[in-house]
C-alpha cells in the first residue's frame, strides 16, 4: 500500500531535512544534488506516513516530564535513495558497514512508517543517544551495557527511556537494532 505522506513539522513534530541532503552527507559520503535528484528526492523535508502523527504526538507528551521530545531525523526513503545511501557508505566505509546499516531486503523506510529518531531537550538542544567517537558499534542496542562509566549509564538510560515510550505507542525497533530506528506497527 502506498504511504500517505505528510510533513511532520506541519503537525507540530520536530523534523530536520533528509540527512542525505545535509552538508555532513556531502562531506562524509560525497552525495551531490545530482545524486539526490537521480534518487527521486524532490523535497528536502522529511516525510512520514499520516498514521504516525498521533503516536508521535503522544510520545512527545510522554517524554515531556523528562524535558525531552523527539525529532525525526529520517522518515520516508525511496528505494532509489536506499540504494544511493548504501552505495555511498560502501564506497567510503566498506560493504560490511553498509550492510550493517541498510536493510536492502525489507527497506522499511519505503513504507513511510519507519523513522529514525533523535532526542532533543524541550529547548531544542540535541541529547545524544550514543557517542559517534565510540564507532559504528555504539549505535546499536546493548553496546553501552558492557560499560559502567557515567557516560555509558546515561546512554543506557536514554536508550531504554526512548525505547520503552516508543514501544508503548505502537513502534518496535528495526531488525538491525539501531538505537534510533523504529517501525510503526500500530
Amino acid at each position: 500500500m502506498k504511504p500517505n505522506l505528510v510533513d511532520p513539522k506541519k503537525h507540530g513534530i520536530r523534523a530536520g531535512i533528509i540527512w542525505w541532503a545535509t552538508d555532513e552527507a556531502r562531506e562524509d559520503y560525497g552525495v551531490t544534488a545530482k545524486d539526490l535528484e537521480a534518487a527521486g528526492v524532490r523535497s528536502l523535508n522529511i516525510l512520514i506516513d499520516q498514521s504516525l502523527v498521533e503516536p508521535l504526538r503522544q510520545i512527545n507528551q510522554d517524554l515531556a516530564s523528562h524535558q525531552l521530545e523527539v525529532e525525526i531525523d529520517d522518515g520516508y526513503r525511496s528505494k532509489e535513495l536506499y540504494e544511493l545511501a548504501s552505495r555511498k557508505v560502501a564506497e567510503r566505509k566498506g560493504d560490511s558497514v553498509s550492510k550493517s546499516l541498510f536493510n536492502l531486503t525489507e527497506m522499511p523506510h519505503t513504507t513511510g512508517k519507519a523513522v529514525d529518531i533523535a532526542l532533543v531537550s524541550t529547548e531544542g538542544t540535541r541529547v545524544p543517544l550514543f557517542d559517534k567517537e565510540d564507532g559504528t558499534e555504539a549505535s546499536f542496542l546493548g553496546y553501552y551495557e558492557q560499560f559502567d562509566d557515567e557516560k555509558s549509564r546515561k546512554f543506557v538510560y536514554l536508550q531504554k527511556l526512548l525505547g520503552r515510550i516508543m514501544i508503548s505507542n505502537g513502534f518496535e525497533y528495526g531488525s538491525k537494532g539501531e538505537v534510533w530506528h523504529f517501525n510503526y506497527v500500530g
